[in-house]
């Protein structure tokens, strides 16, 4: 797993189809194939397509509970949650009955798939099935070590959704989740759960931070330690809010650049990509923005984070309304600004709002269409300064 796998499960957090990203991190696992003999890469070659086409049939399932459910928000009300329960649950099952027939057919490589099946068997729990919750109860009680933390940790990540307007309710959930946690130290299901815990549901900010707390001071898996280099890569980014900022670098083509030749200008430096839904999704508004407001003094400024200089020609050749500079460096994972201003902490998009002095007056953190009118008045009062 890489920085943007913590990237994906927080896209998928913000979006409503946090529960279907979380749940398919284990389908995306990545074994170090460079030392298995030939015979052994082979078989996980014939995996690994199975697995791509398990999800070819239940993308279509996906697709429905993302336009059923738009809003995760829904999962947190009770009154939605009834009147969704008869659209998804259908779906949960249908999709149960497909992850159950692969588990029977491939009992050798289903530890993912019963991952998975198991989170739709607690996403079904939410939405009021009793029998759902009766088969976790079971495989919590029996079966392997491993199958069983995996009931046990749905169970309690059902509880919390059902417990987001309840901080005491909540408070009992994480002290069981800090003993399982003690329990299995090394464990990335549960630092997956308490993540997801911590990014949606949380009654209060301060159970968003106990979660967080017991990844970094009670696990100590490959994911923990992830998420605790992306805490700490936030917080550098956050330490650049009301800080006087000059970004350097080289623009597509090779040539340097930097913004100090727009001092005295209201400036938007955009970190994204063009293999990112969100970003692509920010681009109309800022767009709009620049080709209103560029004559009276604002720069756009974009630090991509494509890896060939192909993709990101191609897509501004399709593109021509995107006619401000973009950064670029050939990476293996982000662009070295990204790292530098700890927005791969974040993930992407992520803009900085500058004001005619050089200091960073806000950071937008991803895409949020309901806060961009917000955004686009930050900016007109910025460019009214003198």
């Amino acid at each position: 797993m890489n920085r943007r796998t913590i990237t994906v499960v927080v896209v998928f957090a913000a979006a409503m189809g946090f529960f279907l990203a979380e749940a398919l991190l284990p389908l995306h696992s990545k074994a170090d194939a460079v030392h298995l003999a030939p015979a052994q890469q082979a078989a996980m070659a014939a995996e690994k397509a199975r697995l791509r086409q398990l999800e070819g049939v239940l993308r279509p399932d996906f697709k429905q509970l993302q336009a059923a459910m738009p809003d995760a928000a829904a999962m947190l009300n009770a009154q939605s949650r009834a009147a969704l329960a008869p659209k998804v649950l259908p779906l949960f099952k249908k999709a149960l009955i497909v992850l159950d027939g692969f588990i029977k057919k491939y009992p050798h490589e289903s530890n993912g798939v019963r991952e998975l099946r198991d989170h739709f068997l607690g996403m079904s729990v939410v939405f009021g099935d009793a029998q759902a919750k009766a088969a976790l109860e079971a495989a919590a009680a029996g079966g392997t070590r491993r199958n069983r933390l995996t009931a046990q940790l749905e169970l309690m990540q059902a509880s919390w959704l059902l417990q987001a307007h309840d901080a005491a309710a909540q408070e009992k959930t994480l002290a069981t989740m800090t003993i399982l946690a003690k329990a299995n130290p090394t464990s990335d299901q549960i630092s997956r759960t308490l993540y997801t815990m911590r990014e949606f549901g949380a009654a209060n900010n301060a159970l968003r931070d106990q979660a967080m707390h017991i990844i970094v001071h009670h696990l100590t898996g490959p994911l923990a330690q992830m998420i605790q280099e992306s805490q700490h890569r936030q917080a550098v980014l956050n330490d650049f809010q009301g800080k006087s900022v000059t970004v350097r670098g080289r623009l597509l083509g090779g040539k340097t650049f930097s913004t100090k030749v727009w001092k005295g200008k209201v400036v938007i430096v955009d970190f994204w990509a063009t293999w990112c839904p969100p970003c692509r999704m920010s681009l109309p508004g800022l767009e709009a923005l620049y080709s209103k407001y560029h004559g009276h003094g604002l720069e756009v400024l974009g630090i991509s984070n494509d890896r060939t200089a192909g993709a990101l020609r191609t897509f501004l050749k399709a593109n021509p309304k995107i006619a401000w500079p973009q950064m670029f460096t050939p990476h293996s994972d982000w662009n070295p600004l990204t790292e530098k201003y700890g927005v791969s902490g974040f993930g992407i998009p992520v803009q900085f709002i500058i004001d005619r002095q050089g200091v960073v007056r806000r950071i937008v953190k991803g895409f949020d269409p309901s806060k961009e009118a917000g955004n686009v008045a930050l900016v007109k009062k910025l460019l009214a300064e003198k």
